[in-house]
């Protein structure tokens, strides 16, 4: 894949996870680029000893997989490479390593309906400089309201136009340094300086909004929404099977484009033992194209 178009993630407060990074040994060459690349990624999100482990070849990968799940890591990654070749163990391997890290996707991970998030409403002013910063505060602490300090004061536009509000603030939304005072700090008592890459902020919880429980009438559409999604899947996952089923026997390819959804296609050959001879991962892999029902001749 390019990666053209993919979205830009942000991940913040990461640095306590439990992180494992499961790696193919094969292809020395490529997979050695990639396990450098994910412990990388790791450690500019702060998690800088994850558990590494390596296992012969991608087909292992679910299987060491569905151990780590059950250890309590928070993340697990899962890196391999599979090189097509001219034989249909490209595919064996490629769908059997993703129907077996997708099927343990979904039996560890629990769609949640009950739990909610404290939530904090702050009055807040941020300035360019740390003696700024000082000068809204001691403003402040002489009787000036958050309205007008933020108004004189702070860089932020959005809520110096709400007068210094910021409401329902949830843990993990701001910058660390300035998430953590948040949630640290007391209701009602002014906070600050606090340094952060924007700036810094002077601020004051003015609400704590704590977690909430859905009772199951208030969780009704969610769940609703989320069965539909499933069977709509699995609606879709049995019209594929049943086309490609129906079409396969009309379906000739004519030569040099035969691929396994052909009628037409070879036997499918045993997959290669271990210690048989690989193809170089620098040879380029003969292009396949779709197959194409045959039409009389001209």
């Amino acid at each position: 894949m390019s990666g053209k178009g993919a979205p830009e993630l942000s991940v913040r407060n990461v640095g306590d996870l439990r992180v494992a990074v499961i790696a193919a040994q094969w292809h020395e060459k490529v997979m050695d680029g990639l396990v450098d690349g994910a412990l990388r990624a790791l450690h500019d999100l702060g998690i800088d000893e994850p558990t590494l482990l390596r296992v012969p070849g991608s087909w292992e990968l679910p299987v060491v997989a569905k151990v780590l799940a059950g250890r309590g890591y928070d993340a697990i990654v899962a890196l391999g490479v599979v090189i097509r070749g001219g034989t249909p163990h490209f595919e064996y391997v490629c769908d059997s390593v993703t129907a077996g890290l997708t099927g343990l996707y979904g039996a560890a991970v629990k769609p949640t309906f009950m739990l909610g998030y404290q939530r904090r409403d702050l009055s807040i002013v941020l300035t360019k400089t740390e003696a700024k910063a000082n000068e809204a505060k001691q403003a402040l602490e002489n009787g000036e309201s958050w309205k007008s300090v933020a108004k004189e004061y702070s860089i932020d536009d959005a809520s110096k136009a709400q007068g210094g509000k910021l409401p329902a603030v949830a843990k993990g939304q701001q910058e660390k340094a300035f998430d953590d005072a948040i949630f640290s700090a007391k209701k009602g008592e002014l906070e600050g300086p606090v340094k952060t890459q924007f700036g810094w902020y002077v601020f004051e919880v003015d609400k704590i909004t704590e977690a909430s429980q859905q009772t199951r009438d208030e969780a009704k559409e969610t769940i609703k929404q989320l069965l539909a999604s499933q069977n709509q899947q699995k609606a879709l996952d049995a019209y594929v099977k049943d086309f490609r089923k129906r079409w396969k026997e009309q379906t000739d390819c004519r030569e040099g484009f035969v691929t396994q959804d052909c009628k037409n296609a070879p036997k499918a050959t045993p997959t290669p033992t271990p210690g048989a001879a690989q193809q170089d991962p620098t040879q380029q892999a003969p292009t396949q194209q779709a197959p194409t029902q045959q039409q009389p001749e001209q």
